[in-house]
């Protein structure tokens, strides 16, 4: 031992390793120490000696429970409801209290299951008796949180969400579908999942296909899991073919060009007496259709950023002129007048023999009775398979006081169990890894499931989140407009397209960057 004189105060050096008082708990460092902190710390052992009695007379020995979290969770039900699955060539002159009662029939056929809510009126299991069971595993596997459901009818679903989005109220977990979601990301409604995504977050998003991922970022940034997706298939009445091959089951196929489209729908397209038509080959189903032709032509209408427009290329413009002669040229599809809000010609009145449209109308078509037999297809290529998708979100509201969580619950709300039910009736497509046994094994499961699940293995084309993308869509639907009234070609009308687009773009980039802020970490990206 070494004594020593520090401060006027005598100093015992003691040598060796840090160490830990076992009675106090209290680490203790080699060095130099003072007589007078020895006893100190002396006392302190002996009174943190005394807590164990202490707490014993007042806790009885009971350990301390942790209080469970409490998520909101905002949906319309398990499934994307049935009135918005409807499109151009469907009949939407529906009572869909109706429909959701042939669904329910349909559904109970196929295996007990309970129908589709939504439809604003009451089915036999009330709207939020479903997410119950939605949630049903994930609830059972966490103690730890509680969900509260919040529901709405789907005609005043949106109009509920904006509210919350305004009132700064945003409940922790919300579902809304794709074209309702610039208005929210504007609004700075939800919290940027980039900082959330840890191993297991980035293995999960590993799993997506391709495409999916980069098209739900906006400024950059991830703010949503693409939930409950849809593809363009190619329904077919195989009834009218009667005696004409059909197409091929499979994507990708040498035999089933953009010529062969137009060969099978001019020898489908059929005149009734008065000159009229009693069926067409096809139906032009709007943008959808047109920029997936644009992507199996090898192009695209933006650039990866949306920072320039490409509509001035040829692969662009010459999708777009085969579009409009369809109608034009060869008449094998109807133009407006002769099929007013789409409702004149329709796939499931029997006076569209080849429909393009998205496979979520799976159970809505499988629930009624047609009349003629029908299947989905893939669609015409021409230098490559492609097809047009959409789909809805799953997000984090900004506010959340318990983002871990809410992360846990997102992650499980679109991977293949929270899923299952929309994936089972083909409202969903499996556009996550691993979930393609689980679709289309209800009331569709008589359908070409390879068709529809190939589907979502195609490039695609998309919506682009992007600022000024309502700006864009305006100038796009107005110089087209003359293409599709067969008033002009394409080739001059995209001319004129691209400079004003570029235009709107570059005024954008004035001042700072088109579209991103901050630097983030890039998105993982499916292998």
């Amino acid at each position: 031992m070494v004594l020593s004189r520090r401060a006027g105060e005598a100093q015992v050096e003691r040598p060796g390793a840090v160490g830990r008082d076992a009675s106090s708990g209290y680490v203790i460092r080699a060095g130099w120490a003072t007589r007078r902190s020895l006893m100190r710390l002396g006392a302190m052992t002996s009174s943190l000696a005394l807590l164990p009695a202490v707490m014993g007379a007042s806790a009885c020995g009971r350990q301390v429970e942790k209080v469970p979290v409490t998520l909101k969770w905002y949906s319309w039900g398990p499934e994307l409801p049935l009135p918005f699955t409807a499109g151009p060539g469907i009949n939407n002159r529906l009572n869909w209290n109706q429909v959701a009662g042939q669904f329910a029939s349909a559904a109970a056929a196929a295996g007990g299951a309970v129908p589709t809510p939504g439809t604003g009126n009451p089915t036999p299991v009330p709207t939020d008796k479903l997410l119950e069971q939605q949630i049903s595993t994930f609830t059972s596997e966490r103690e730890d949180v509680n969900v509260t459901i919040m529901t709405e009818r789907f005609d005043r679903y949106n109009d509920k969400l904006m509210a919350f989005a305004a009132s700064g109220q945003m409940p922790d977990v919300v579902v809304y579908d794709g074209p309702n979601a610039l208005p929210l990301l504007k609004a700075g409604a939800f919290y940027p999942l980039q900082r959330l995504q840890g191993a297991s977050g980035r293995a999960f998003l590993a799993d997506y296909q391709p495409g999916y991922l980069d098209a739900s970022a906006f400024r950059g940034r991830l703010f949503g899991l693409p939930y409950q997706a849809r593809q363009l298939v190619l329904y077919v009445n195989k009834s009218a073919f009667s005696g004409l091959s059909l197409p091929p089951a499979t994507w990708g196929s040498p035999d089933w060009t953009w010529g062969h489209f137009l060969e099978k729908a001019s020898q489908l397209t059929q005149r009734g007496s008065g000159g009229g038509f009693r069926q067409f080959g096809t139906l032009v189903t709007g943008r959808p259709f047109w920029a997936s032709l644009i992507r199996q032509n090898g192009a695209a209408e933006f650039t990866r950023e949306v920072s320039r427009s490409r509509y001035a290329e040829a692969g662009v413009h010459e999708a777009l002129q085969w579009a409009s002669d369809l109608v034009w040229r060869y008449g094998v599809a109807p133009n407006e007048q002769q099929n007013p809000n789409g409702q004149s010609y329709t796939f499931d009145g029997g006076q569209i023999a080849m429909w393009i449209w998205y496979q979520h109308s799976l159970p809505l078509l499988s629930t009624r009775n047609l009349g003629f037999d029908w299947d989905v297809f893939p669609l015409p290529s021409s230098k490559q398979s492609a097809t047009y998708a959409d789909w809805s979100f799953i997000s984090i509201g900004a506010s959340t006081a318990n983002v871990d969580q809410a992360w846990d619950l997102a992650r499980y709300l679109a991977g293949p169990e929270g899923d299952q039910r929309a994936l089972r009736t083909g409202i969903a497509s499996p556009i996550i890894r691993g979930s393609e046994p689980r679709f289309m094994t209800g009331a569709a499961a008589t359908r070409n499931r390879a068709a529809a699940i190939q589907a979502a293995q195609q490039v695609i084309a998309v919506r682009p989140l992007h600022e000024s993308w309502e700006q864009l869509t305006g100038l796009i639907d107005y110089y087209l407009r003359p293409v599709w009234t067969g008033q002009e070609r394409a080739s001059y009308a995209t001319r004129d397209l691209a400079r004003a687009l570029d235009a709107v773009l570059g005024g954008i980039g004035q001042g700072g960057p088109a579209i991103g802020n901050a630097p983030e970490p890039p998105l993982p990206r499916p292998s």
